[in-house]
This record gives C-alpha cells, sequence and structure tokens, in this order.
C-alpha cells in the first residue's frame, strides 16, 4: 500500500540539473502531485505565469497543471532542488486542511525545509509493515504543515512587523525551532529571554507577537504531536512515550493529553487502530 502514496524512484534531495534541463509537461506524466523545494533560483511556471523562484521557495503542483521549470538565464551550474511525487488522495486533505494553494511559490527562506522529511520518508519506504502507509502520512502533513508556518512567518516578517521587531524575528524563529525540535527537554522562559539578549517581559509578549503563542504552550503541542506519533507508530507502552516526550509522571501525562485530544492515549491508540 505505501508505494501506491510514494515511488522509491520518484523521490531525490539536492538533485543536480544543467542549464539546458528544462522540465515540460502538460501534465503530471505520472499521475502524481509533484512536491518541490529549491536549493538555487530557478525559473517556474506557476499560476501567476512563468516566476523566478528563490532559495527556499517550495511548490505542491497538481496533477493536471503544466509543470514547467529549468534553469535561470545565464546559470553555468543549472539549479538543484529537492522533490517528491506523492499520489493525490493523501496529499489533498492536507493542503484542504492548511489552506495552502496549489501551483504557488511557497516563500520558506529554507532551502532544505524538506531534507529531513523526505530523509524519513527514504527510510520508511524500506520498510513493510501495517504501520508504514500511515506513517508516510504522517510525515508529509509535517512537513507541509512546516512549509505552511514557515510561509506564514515569511509573510509577518514581510508585511506586519516593525523595524526593531525584523531585527528580532530571525532570532526567535531560529530559537523556536531548537525548542521545538528538543520538546522533551523542559524550558525555562528566563533562559529563552536571555538567548535573544532581552528581558523575560519584553521577550513574553514579542513571543505572543510573533507566534500567537507562548512557548509552554508550544512546548505541549510539540510534545503531544510526539505522543499522537509514538502512539500510532510504535509499540512503546504509554509509561514509555510519557518519558520519552519529557514527562516524568504518566498520570499527569494521561490527564494531559485526555483534556487536550478528547481520550486517554490508551483509547486513542485503540480508536485509530479500530479505524
Amino acid at each position: 500500500m505505501k508505494h501506491a502514496i510514494l515511488q522509491p524512484h520518484l523521490i531525490d534531495l539536492n538533485t543536480s540539473h544543467t542549464p539546458e534541463f528544462t522540465f515540460d509537461h502538460d501534465r503530471n506524466p505520472h499521475g502524481y502531485n509533484l512536491l518541490m523545494c529549491f536549493r538555487t533560483p530557478a525559473r517556474i511556471l506557476t499560476v501567476a505565469g512563468l516566476e523566478t523562484a528563490q532559495p527556499g521557495d517550495c511548490i505542491v503542483h497538481s496533477v493536471e497543471f503544466r509543470q514547467y521549470h529549468g534553469s535561470v538565464s545565464g546559470a553555468a551550474e543549472g539549479f538543484r532542488n529537492d522533490w517528491l511525487h506523492v499520489l493525490p488522495e493523501p496529499l489533498t486533505p492536507i493542503m484542504t486542511d492548511l489552506q495552502l494553494p496549489w501551483d504557488t511559490l511557497l516563500a520558506t527562506g529554507q532551502p532544505e525545509i524538506l531534507s529531513p522529511g523526505i530523509k524519513r520518508l527514504r527510510e520508511e519506504l524500506a520498510v513493510d509493515d501495517a504501520l508504514s502507509e500511515r506513517a508516510i502520512v504522517n510525515q508529509l502533513e509535517d512537513m507541509l504543515l512546516l512549509v505552511a508556518r514557515r510561509c506564514r512567518e515569511m509573510r509577518m516578517l514581510r508585511d506586519q512587523l516593525t523595524a526593531a521587531e525584523r531585527r528580532y524575528f530571525p532570532k526567535f524563529t531560529a530559537l523556536r525551532a531548537q525548542m521545538l525540535e528538543n520538546c522533551r527537554h523542559d524550558i525555562a522562559v528566563n533562559a529563552l529571554a536571555a538567548g535573544v539578549n532581552l528581558s523575560q517581559e519584553r521577550f513574553a509578549v514579542l513571543y505572543r507577537h510573533f507566534f500567537q503563542s507562548t512557548p509552554y504552550a508550544d512546548l505541549i503541542d510539540a510534545r503531544l504531536v510526539q505522543a499522537k506519533r509514538l502512539l500510532l507508530n510504535s509499540v512503546m507502552e504509554v509509561k514509555e512515550i510519557s518519558a520519552a516526550c519529557g514527562w516524568a509522571d504518566i498520570h499527569y501525562f494521561s490527564r494531559l493529553f485526555k483534556k487536550k485530544i478528547g481520550v486517554s492515549p490508551s483509547h486513542y491508540r485503540r480508536q485509530v487502530f479500530r479505524q
């Protein structure tokens, strides 16, 4: 089943293309959606016409859209990109839920934003068990969620922030990304504030302004996402999952999980597998 979603030969990282190379098809030749992120500038056809993609620009092509991209004029070494072809059935609901537009450049400013996810997808393609398909869909959702969040941050940086806020915004996004990547570890807001040379009060104000949340709320959400993934894709006991996600007290974890998700961790695992 998993090979219906992704094909091993239709996914790659940092692919180099010669200056003469052009991908030009009236529609996707494989009947899939094409998801790409450019590591270098490139020319690409979008709903807005022929545009120049910048490093970190992503795009999700619909199946019927003409797919045309190639090197910018005068490029000595062509262009490089990360890419994968994805079956429309699992991808379309994710795009709809995240309100991501098709066939549109999505500026993230991070040329390797898809790389970790593609590596994990490749690893999952080598696994042949009953959980692989679910794991692949979960990973695709995580990748596009990251793109959607980063696009929002880039729009905010460009359109909504004052000059002073723009100076701090990259530091906050890097700090937040590091915090969420290491979400099993507890945080101290005063230490986070010191990391960007601000008072705790000013840090809290800017964090909420930038992300419409608090560090603690973001940390809890990241842990819950990790917990749900482990409940679905591992055979770990609930107590082990609690500890792996940063909660030493399994009873506190279970109460919080039920409050946020609506069911207990054990019930969440059972109800999903009954579907």
